[in-house]
C-alpha cells in the first residue's frame, strides 16, 4: 500500500516532509489540499479530523507534524541519505 500525504502547496511545513520524501525515493501518492480539490479535504478528515496538515497515512495509520512525519519515514521506509542520526532514534 502506498502511503499517502495531505499536503498543501504553499506549506512550508508540507514542503520540508516533501523534501525527504522525495530525497529518500520514498514512495507516496501527495493529496494536495486546496480549494479547487474539496474531496483531498473530505479524505483528510477519515484518518485526521481536526484538518491539520500535512497528515501523512501509511497502512491506515495517520502522522501528524512536520518531525513526527520525517522520523516515521526514517523508521519505517530507510532511504540512501539518512536526515535524522541513528543515534537520536534510539
Amino acid at each position: 500500500m502506498t502511503m499517502e500525504l495531505f499536503a498543501h502547496p504553499f506549506s512550508s511545513y508540507c514542503q520540508r516532509v516533501l523534501i525527504a520524501l522525495y530525497e529518500s525515493g520514498t514512495p507516496f501518492q501527495l493529496k494536495l489540499l486546496y480549494n479547487e480539490a474539496p474531496e483531498s479535504f473530505a479524505e483528510l478528515t477519515r484518518p485526521w479530523p481536526l484538518k491539520n496538515f500535512p497528515v501523512l497515512v501509511d497502512e491506515g495509520n495517520a502522522a501528524t507534524e512536520l518531525s513526527v512525519i520525517n522520523e516515521h519515514r526514517a523508521l519505517k521506509h530507510p532511504g540512501p541519505i539518512e536526515p535524522i542520526p541513528s543515534e537520536a532514534c534510539a
